[in-house]
């Protein structure tokens, strides 16, 4: 129930800045150990082609999976605060203007390293959970062209959700992000595949996010027609939607 309501929650957040939105769909697994002086730190163990922290120079940045049809506009890498780190009572907030050190950064009640709320509600082990971050995170990313790009994958990972509400939503959530980026070959296979799903309302949502959606090349044109013309065959009663998803 709690989670349930945090990741309703998390669709309110309107006013909260990409930067940050970026965060929550950052994938790490962390653990906590203690340094010289005994206090526990987090640290990052393993980073996914989903986090957006910095990676070495020398490490080679993996492209997402989705093209996206806009120019990301740089942003910030370090911000202004004006809240107390926590780690000291009474403590002097710093001034507006300036910027924190890493060092500054390490001593935040936060820890920088823990973020990731939606990928953590996306997989949560309760249907409700889920439904609600997919709605929500549908919300956040409609008027945020950027941050759409980014929910896209996580979105149409949803389609293999067990539960047929889930996947609804998850199409419903992604058919007006669509937009925003070009289907691949690789993931235009897994939006497919509810296709073949026997519930009628999520083939017929699925068909009307294709007539939306931008392919990447002829090789996916052919198929995605290959895929409708399969699924007539196998539901005969579609035909009138899938002539119409066709042409």
């Amino acid at each position: 129930m709690v989670r349930t309501e945090a990741a309703t929650l998390l669709g309110q957040f309107n006013t909260v800045s990409d930067a940050f939105l970026d965060q929550t769909l950052d994938k790490k697994m962390m653990k906590t150990v203690q340094d010289a002086t005994g206090r526990e730190q987090v640290k990052k163990v393993h980073q996914s082609r989903f986090a957006i922290t910095q990676a070495p120079q020398n490490q080679q940045q993996r492209e997402s999976r989705w093209k996206s049809h806009y120019q990301a506009q740089p942003r910030q890498k370090q911000y202004a605060s004006d809240w107390s780190s926590g780690k000291e009572l009474n403590a002097r907030c710093p001034p507006s203007g300036t910027t924190t050190s890493p060092q500054e950064d390490s001593e935040s009640i936060v820890p920088r390293g823990a973020c990731g709320a939606f990928v953590s509600a996306l997989e949560d082990e309760f249907m409700s959970v889920r439904r609600a971050a997919v709605y929500s995170l549908g919300r956040l990313a409609a008027n945020r062209p950027a941050f759409a790009t980014s929910a896209l994958d996580h979105l149409s990972d949803m389609f293999n959700d067990e539960i047929v509400e889930v996947r609804l939503d998850a199409i419903a959530a992604l058919t007006p992000l669509i937009v925003h980026g070009e289907l691949q070959k690789e993931q235009l296979e897994t939006v497919l595949k509810c296709l073949d799903d026997a519930i009628v309302d999520s083939r017929q949502a699925l068909r009307e996010l294709l007539c939306k959606a931008e392919f990447a090349d002829a090789e996916c044109m052919r198929v995605c027609s290959r895929a409708l013309l399969n699924c007539l065959h196998r539901f005969p009663s579609d035909k009138t939607h899938i002539y119409r998803s066709l042409f």
